[in-house]
Parts: C-alpha cells; structure tokens; sequence
C-alpha cells in the first residue's frame, strides 16, 4: 500500500508500461544451466574416443577443440529503450564486462561434462597422468568445410554483443576420420580342405580335383592342378610336379597366358632317381584370379604307343605310387618358404586276357579235322599297357611296353606237330627275338619272346600262329575228340614298383579238336554264297548238272 503522498510511485502504477523480459544471473550460471540440459538430451550419442600417448599436446588439443564445439548458439538480448528495468541494463553491462570471464567458466565447465561423458561410456581407466582424447592422428588435416562452423559477431544499435556458433556432427566424422593406408597382406594360418588343396599364409591356394589318375577304375579323368588368388608385385612361386607315364599339359601355365602380369618358367630335374618339372611364376604386376593357372595329368589311355620296357623311357612299374606335388615362395626376410604338399597316386596295372582258335580253315566252315593235314592255330594274348584299363585296346602278341621276357607253354592234343618257320613267318616274328620250339610230335610247344619285344595295340599286329598238322595214326572210321593234357599258360616278367615280378595267365580249356579217320567225309560248316558282278537281279544260274 503506497502514502498519499507518495504521487510518484502512483503515477509510474496508473501509466502505459511495456514488459521486458531478460535472464537473470544466477549463481550457477546460465551457460552451465543449457550446457547440461544439452548434454543430457544428447546423451544417447556415444562418441569413442582415442588414447593418445602425446599426453600434454593432446590435453591442450581437446581444450581447444571441447570449447569450440560444445558451445551453444549464444543470442544476447538487445536492451528495449523504453524499458525502466534496471537489472536487465545491469546484467547485459555486467555480461559485456565480464565476457572473458564467461569463456573460463564455459571451458571449465564443458571439460568437466566431456570428461564425465567419456568416462561413462569407455572401459579405459582414467587416471591423473592419462586422460581421453577426441583426436585423431596430428597428420590429419582439420576440416576447411566452412558450414561446420561459424562464427560472427555483429554490433547492436545498443552497442549490445551478438555472438553466434553453430557446431555440426560432421565436424566430429571429420576429427574421427582415419587416414587410408596401403592394402597389406593379412595373413591367413594355412589350411588344407581334405586331401584335395591347402592355402598358405598369403591366402594363395593350391588345389587338384582328384588324387588318383591311371588304373583306379574311372577312365578319362585328368588331374588338375590349380594355383589361385590375389598375386602381388615382386613374389615369386613355385610347383614341382612329378613327371609320370601320364605326362604334364601345362598349356593353361604358361607365359600367353600370364602375359603382362609376370613371367612363369620351367626346369627339368631328377631326385633319387624320380623326375620333376619344376614351375617358377614372378609376378610383376598385382593380379586376382579365380580360376587359376592350371596344370593337367591327363588319365592315360591304352593306345598310345609306349616304349619299349627295356627302355629309358619305359612307362612307370606296376603297381601304385604316391607322389608329392611341392609348392612354396621367396619371402623377402624368410627366403625360401615351404608351403604343405600335395599327393596323388599313379596306378598301373598288368594283366593278360589270351584266347585261342583255329584261324585256317575257318572253324565255321570246317568243323572236323583229319589227320597229315596242315592247319593253322592262332594264340591271342590280349595285353594292355594297363595304364588305362584291363581290357581296352590290348595287343595280340604280348605287350613291348611291358615284356621283360615271356614264356609260353602249350600243351597239345594229339601228336600235333609243329612247322617252327611257317609258324614264325605266319606270326611275324621272323626277327629271331622270338622262337617257336617243340621237342618232338605230341610234345609241349614252347614259345619264347625276348623282353622289350612283342607288339601294341596301334600296330595292329597278329597274335602267335602254331602251323602244323596231327601226326597220330587213325582208324579209316575214326571219329574221335583229342585234348591236351593241359592249359595254355604265359608266364611274363614285367617291371613292379617292388622290382621285377612275374604274371600269368592262362586259357580257360585246353586245346581240344575232332580227328575223324580217311574214309570219314568230313562235316563242312554252312557254306556261305556271294554273287558278285554287274547282275542286279541277284541270280545265279547253274550251266553244268549237279552229278
């Protein structure tokens, strides 16, 4: 309640005011006030920070760079002429005065909300000589991006200080920003998958498709050796590769097909008595590929021509033979680095599958036989290189890619009686490496092929012909089947992985016939007819009677 008296204070009551409005100052400031209120509505934005080693650098770094960033846009109120109000005067006064004092208290207070921020939100301790920075390398160079941040300061008609900063996210993305690095090998431990391929520590892989080729009862399936991944510039690798009976086609690695990216050569050598080729690739520029470069062991077959058994060059002994496929590279501070090997197994097999019949006359045609008449038998031994299979594409004679010296014994019926030079030329052997003997009429005929000779399937050469004729003495009306005493059988020496062994094989019957005496008209077979000349209407005309 105001005096009667008191006209002044009345008056300033009953006239036109208008209100203004300003923040007041409080003993905990206003800065700290929004500052906190900030950080709390953002604090479900974690930022990682960085250990740095440079302690003092960096603790004067987040000074800087916390009082730059966490300030809030900072507006100050021009004072309304017509206000009375005289705190509002005294605070902006007070605040232009004091602005400095404003900035002190606003670095303290941000690098103790910041400091309790990282605190909360790591697991690394925080100690009084070791404190959490929000920098990054000192080689990175700060952000020029002008829309980060800006600052300006502009005067009032009320000489009032406008200061205004604005803080992006981006300027945090650019101070956590890492400078790209050189790509550089990880290294991988090496692995194998099964049996089939192994990758070293460079990530390079080794594969192969299969680890058996030959014998092993699939037939043209190939070995494919297969080298893979990222190559870079200045390595070196290398495969050594047995050479086998089965070959090497290295026309997927070579230098067309690396060309411009290294250069791959090879080198022949031999280790205890085994051969191996051996394969460098130098790479000089980086390379990926998926694909690989491809070495093949093609599975062999029976038909190509091989050497002969007592040769050099001789296919592979009998039998199955691991094999080691060695790989590495040159490491610049380990030197040469072996990576682990791959095996696969060559298998060959020998076998023999003979036959025996007449040839001459035709046994379709002449069924019976008589006796002091020539005839002729043929011996088929039906021998594989057995690189491929038992039965395909076998020689007549025994095998010269196998033989290392062959016998064969042939028990005979009757008193057959052999003619060794019409045998011999009628075989043709006539070379005297192979020798046709029979002791006397009715004994065993022994045949004797030398080692390294015989025949193979691509020379298309005749089985062994026993020409000869039955000596016995026959009833005029005789009619009467004669067997030997026993089984055609051929014993061969051939070459093994355990040195030199011997096969057989043997005829399932012996050599039986059907002698009929002089006066015995002999059973013909079916008597086949052919016309042959410029009569199309296919008749035959019989001139002379049929007696």
């Amino acid at each position: 309640m105001l005096a009667k008296s008191n006209r002044v204070e009345r008056l300033k009551q009953t006239m036109d005011q208008k209100p203004t409005f300003g923040f007041r100052k409080l003993s905990i400031g206003i800065t700290s006030v929004m500052l906190g209120v900030t950080f709390f509505m953002a604090g479900g934005h974690t930022v990682f920070a960085k250990t740095s080693t440079s302690q003092t650098t960096e603790n004067k770094t987040i000074t800087s760079d916390q009082t730059t960033n966490t300030q809030l846009n900072i507006v100050e109120q021009p004072k309304d002429p017509t206000s009375t109000d005289q705190t509002s005067q005294t605070q902006t006064n007070n605040e232009n005065q004091t602005q400095d004092a404003k900035v002190d208290q606003l670095v303290s207070a941000t690098d103790t909300i910041s400091n309790d921020k990282v605190k909360s939100t790591t697991s690394t301790p925080d100690t009084a000589t070791e404190k959490t920075t929000l920098t990054t390398d000192p080689t990175v160079a700060a952000p020029t991006n002008t829309g980060d941040k800006a600052s300006t300061e502009t005067n009032t008609p009320n000489s009032a200080k406008q200061i205004t900063t604005s803080t992006t996210k981006s300027k945090v993305a650019a101070k956590l920003a890492v400078t790209p690095k050189l790509a550089v090998r990880t290294p991988t431990p090496a692995t194998t998958d099964s049996d089939l391929a192994v990758t070293d520590d460079n990530g390079i892989t080794l594969s192969i498709n299969r680890n058996t080729v030959g014998n092993d009862g699939t037939d043209g399936a190939p070995i494919n050796i297969n080298l893979s991944g990222t190559f870079q510039t200045g390595e070196v690798y290398s495969i050594t590769v047995p050479v086998t009976t089965f070959g090497i086609d290295d026309s997927n690695f070579n230098n067309t097909i690396i060309v411009n990216r290294g250069v791959i050569s090879k080198s022949d050598q031999t280790v205890d008595g085994q051969k191996y080729r051996n394969y460098k690739l130098t790479v000089s520029n980086d390379f990926t590929t998926t694909t690989g470069f491809k070495l093949v062991i093609s599975d062999g077959n029976n038909y190509t021509g091989q050497a002969a058994a007592t040769s050099s060059n001789a296919i592979d002994p009998a039998g199955e033979v691991k094999r080691e496929i060695a790989w590495g590279y040159v490491d610049p501070d380990k030197g040469e680095v072996k990576n682990k090997s791959l095996y696969f197994t060559t298998i060959i097999k020998d076998s023999m599958h003979p036959t025996f019949n007449r040839v001459k006359p035709s046994p379709n045609k002449v069924t019976q036989l008589q006796t002091n008449t020539n005839y002729d038998f043929q011996l088929n031994i039906n021998q594989t290189t057995g690189i491929q299979n038992d039965t395909s594409y076998g020689a007549n004679k025994v095998n010269s890619a196998v033989n290392m010296g062959t016998t064969i014994t042939i028990p005979v019926p009757g008193d057959f009686l052999i003619d060794p030079d019409a045998s011999l030329r009628a075989s043709g052997v006539p070379d005297g490496k192979t020798t046709i003997t029979q002791e006397k009429a009715g004994a065993d005929i022994v045949i004797r092929v030398a080692a390294g000779t015989g025949s193979q399937n691509w020379t298309g050469a005749t089985g062994y012909h026993l020409v000869g004729k039955f000596m016995q003495p026959v009833e005029p009306f005789d009619n009467k089947i004669y067997t030997a005493d026993g089984k055609i059988k051929i014993d061969q020496k051939v070459r093994t992985v355990n040195g030199i062994s011997t096969i057989s094989a043997m005829i399932d019957q012996p050599w039986s016939v059907n002698l009929v005496g002089p006066k015995v008209t002999p059973k013909q077979g079916d008597l086949a007819t052919q016309i042959v000349g410029n009569n199309g209407s296919n008749t035959l005309f019989q001139k002379q009677p049929t007696s």
